[in-house]
């Protein structure tokens, strides 16, 4: 493995957030499971994460017992756009709804410390809890920032904003669905939906998608309900595994 194909495999984010090596590996055809893990080990990685899709039966069961465990489970969605706009049928008057800006980073970052606290880095007990949840709190800052290819969309109420939802361009054809969450107080009042509604109509009025799309986690039964309600079906699931190689 060259230098080049290593640097290639190693999650720069991650690593300088937990302070060791870790390495992203989602395509095991093309990097074989226990001979790239025994390379990666002779370079001082020390933790792989991989997202696997379950109809790789075979790849995930050779990692599981080289010492991989799961950690997550993740389902695709995705609904095509036979229409310029998406129904309506879901709006909530009682927000208001705007693309992000930087001087709601702070409210944004308070929002994401609350609600992220599930998924594949907090199931790993060996990983920093508070560096786990600082992960989902420099994602949205650095959205707003323009450091990634996200778009942030809010629900606000007042100068509360009630939840957000990033959204960006998977290729020319999809728009995904990152991150999102609402606010404590805002809970069950529908800010998550419409957010995601607003934001999609938002987005497809500047470009012509024909898909949508997002990767929920399967334990987030919430979630997972808002997606079906937006027309979403389910495409696809996906193992979230981390390998310990110290």
């Amino acid at each position: 493995m060259t230098n080049k194909e290593l640097g290639a495999l190693i999650n720069q984010l991650d690593s300088n957030r937990f302070g060791f090596p870790v390495a992203r590996i989602n395509n095991w055809i093309e990097n074989r499971p226990i001979e790239t893990c025994l390379i990666l080990r002779k370079y001082g990685v020390k933790l792989v994460i991989s997202k696997v899709p379950s109809k790789y039966s075979d790849t995930i069961q050779s990692l599981l017992e080289f010492g991989f465990e799961k950690m997550d489970t993740v389902i695709h969605y995705k609904r095509t756009f036979p229409d310029s706009e998406l129904s309506n049928s879901f709006s909530n008057t009682k927000f208001k709804y705007r693309q992000a800006e930087i001087e709601d980073i702070p409210q944004l970052v308070k929002i994401a410390r609350s609600s992220f606290l599930g998924g594949h880095y907090f199931a790993d007990s060996r990983l920093d809890q508070q560096k786990c949840k600082e992960i989902y709190q420099d994602w949205i800052r650095r959205s707003c920032l323009g450091q990634t290819g996200d778009k942030v969309y809010i629900a606000h109420l007042n100068n509360d904003i009630a939840g957000f939802a990033t959204f960006e361009k998977h290729g020319n054809e999809t728009l995904w669905a990152g991150i999102g969450a609402t606010g404590e107080q805002f809970r069950n009042q529908g800010a998550c939906r419409s957010t995601l509604q607003f934001g999609i109509n938002e987005y497809i009025g500047e470009h012509q998608f024909q898909y949508f799309g997002s990767a929920v986690s399967e334990s987030n039964r919430s979630v997972n309900k808002v997606f079906s309600d937006l027309g979403c079906e389910p495409e696809e699931k996906f193992f979230i595994l981390h390998g310990w190689l110290d």
